[in-house]
Order: C-alpha cells, then sequence, then structure tokens
C-alpha cells in the first residue's frame, strides 16, 4: 500500500501555493520539493549573472589586479586558530574555547589552556554565543602574542585565521566588557610583533564583507559581498592592490590595518580569500601574498592556517567522549546524572 500524506499542491509555476489540501503519494511530494528548489537555484543563477554583469565590468575599470609570484622570503612560518564547543545543558551555558599555533616547517604546537566560559540560562541563546564569538576571537589573539613573545621558533611570519579588521557588527553584540576585551587582545597582538619584528597577517576564509566594492564606490551599485564580484574578475594567482576598510569597532584598534583579496583557487566554488594587513608589515605584501599562494593547496587556504584548524578544532565525536566520562563520575557520586542533563536530547544521537 502507498503510503500517503497531506500536502499543499503547487500549481500554476513552483512557489505559487493553492488554498485547497490534495492527497499526494509521499514521492510525488519529493519530486515537488526537487523541482522547486532546482527551479530557484536556476532563477537565481540567471538573474545574478546579469546583474554581475556590470558591477565586473565596473569593477575592472576601477580597480587594480596584481599578479602574485608562487615564493617567499618568509620559511618559518606559523598559523594560529581557535574553536570553541557548546554543551547544551539544561542548568547553564557551558562552552569550550581552545587555541593553537601550528608552525611550519618544525610542526611543532604552541597553546594556552583551554578557556571555560559558563553563564546562566537568564541570558538567550544569541547573547550567549555573540559572547561566545567575542570571547572566542580573544582568545585566539591572546595565544598568538604569546607565541609571538615567546620566539620559540624564531617565527618570521605569523597568520592568523581570522580578522584584522572587524566589521561594525563586532561593535553591536555581545557585552561591552567582551567588545574592549577583543580590541585590547589585538592591539597586544600587534605591538607584540611590531616589536619583535614578526610579520603578521589575518586570512578571512568566508567574508561577506563589502569593504572594496565600499572602497571603489560601487557600495550602493550591488548587494553583493566583495568575494561574489571579485571571483569573476580575479583568476587563480592574482590580488587586487590594497585598500583601507572603514568600520566604527576600529576606532578601538591602536593600528592602522589595510587589506588585498587574493584568489589562490581556481574553482569556481571557492571565492576569494582577504587578507588583513598592518601598516608595519605592509613592505612584506607581496611576500605574505606569495608565500599564501605557494603553500594554498588544499580548498585556496594557506598550509599554516589549514594545520592551526586542524589541531585546535573540537569534534563532536571528542566532546561527546568526554560527556559520557563525566556523566559516570557524576553517577558514582551523587547517584544520579540530573545535574548534567542536556536540553536537546539529539545532541546525543546525532
Amino acid at each position: 500500500m502507498r503510503t500517503k500524506i497531506s500536502v499543499w499542491a503547487a500549481g500554476g509555476r513552483l512557489g505559487t501555493l493553492h488554498g485547497t489540501a490534495q492527497e499526494l503519494t509521499y514521492p510525488k511530494f519529493c519530486l515537488m520539493v526537487r523541482d522547486l528548489v532546482l527551479n530557484r537555484l536556476l532563477n537565481e543563477a540567471e538573474g545574478d549573472a546579469i546583474l554581475l554583469d556590470g558591477i565586473v565590468e565596473e569593477l575592472k575599470r576601477r580597480g587594480r589586479v596584481h599578479p602574485i609570484g608562487k615564493g617567499s622570503r618568509f620559511t618559518r612560518v606559523a598559523g594560529a586558530d581557535a574553536s570553541s564547543y557548546n554543551f547544551p545543558l539544561s542548568s547553564r551555558f557551558l562552552a569550550i574555547v581552545s587555541s593553537i599555533v601550528h608552525s611550519i616547517p618544525t610542526s611543532r604546537r604552541f597553546f594556552l589552556p583551554p578557556l571555560a566560559i559558563e553563564l546562566p540560562h537568564t541570558i538567550s541563546d544569541e547573547k550567549f554565543n555573540e559572547i561566545l564569538c567575542l570571547r572566542r576571537e580573544a582568545f585566539l589573539y591572546e595565544t598568538a602574542t604569546e607565541y609571538a613573545r615567546s620566539r620559540v621558533d624564531d617565527v618570521e611570519l605569523l597568520l592568523i585565521d581570522g580578522p584584522l579588521v572587524f566589521s561594525d557588527w563586532f561593535g553591536t553584540i555581545g557585552r561591552e566588557e567582551d567588545r574592549r576585551l577583543l580590541a585590547s587582545k589585538v592591539n597586544e597582538l600587534l605591538a607584540a610583533c611590531e616589536q619583535e619584528g614578526i610579520a603578521v597577517a589575518a586570512v578571512v576564509k568566508r567574508t561577506t564583507a563589502r569593504y572594496y566594492l565600499k572602497y571603489l564606490d560601487l557600495g550602493r551599485a550591488t548587494a553583493f559581498s566583495d568575494s561574489s564580484v571579485l571571483v569573476h574578475v580575479l583568476r587563480r594567482g592574482t590580488r587586487t592592490e590594497l585598500f583601507s576598510p572603514a568600520s566604527s569597532f576600529m576606532d578601538g584598534i591602536d593600528f592602522i590595518v589595510d587589506s588585498f583579496y587574493a584568489r589562490l583557487s581556481g574553482d569556481d566554488l571557492i571565492s576569494p580569500i582577504r587578507i588583513d594587513v598592518p601598516r608595519f608589515s605592509q613592505e612584506y605584501v607581496d611576500d605574505i601574498a606569495g608565500y599564501c599562494y605557494a603553500t594554498a593547496y588544499l580548498l585556496g587556504i594557506p598550509l599554516p592556517i589549514i594545520k592551526a584548524d586542524e589541531d585546535a578544532r573540537l569534534t563532536r565525536e571528542f566532546m561527546r567522549e568526554i560527556y559520557a566520562e563525566a556523566l559516570c563520575r557524576v553517577r558514582r557520586r551523587f547517584g544520579s546524572v540530573s545535574w548534567l542533563s542536556v536540553r536537546d536530547g539529539r545532541w546525543l544521537r546525532e
């Protein structure tokens, strides 16, 4: 017997719904979903292509594209990244934050003790995630600062997985104390790198910013992001000129930071990355771009960033094992595991 479900039938064109329900077989329902998604995706792609044509030509006219050489003066480079993991406890918010610096070519790891962030459920999930975002970024720069000061590897270039240019959004989220903490940790890192003679740059992999379009006075011409347009402008192994992004959050940063976009992969699904460089490191821009291009073996991302991401990542499987051990200890000590119950039981099953 065929399984039936009640769905709203789509008529006329996909996306237009009639006001009466029909009994349809489940395979027919799946086919309707497929047709709707395909129709919307193809229509969006056609519309985007039309809109982008003029913007791409105008950007080519106003911007400057520079070739990137596959090489660099840097041989001792380190990548820094941070990661966090939320435990969905019913009693409170709990997140663990880790940050690791991975040095190339020695493959040595530098890290500080992981950080625990706990807050009551009197705040919203959204507010906690904002606070966690700010604290995770601050911990990344704190770890990178301690690494720069230690000079354990006599590093020449330090690559940060994340921005040195922060959007206005960072000035609105979380709490004031957390925003001030982030700004202070960025300032400490840049001051340490300048004092130690270390070139530093930040790699933003999935940027949604519109800094470059605004820099070229094209911000009002389109709602597309910089990377969405530049993927049609930059060829593999090319970059934009340096430009100065503007945001209110940067008023709290004591250093001038400029940026450029670089396309390190020929895959159209991989957007150009943005690289932020403080002024005291800008004499090395060609070397920084060259090193990133020469080591972008996977997904157009420099090798030190890939390695730091692998090291710092807190996987679901690993954290579940720790949670299971905690449950056993709590049961032995208190006779019940209710103290560590989770709000969402799917976390245990997925």
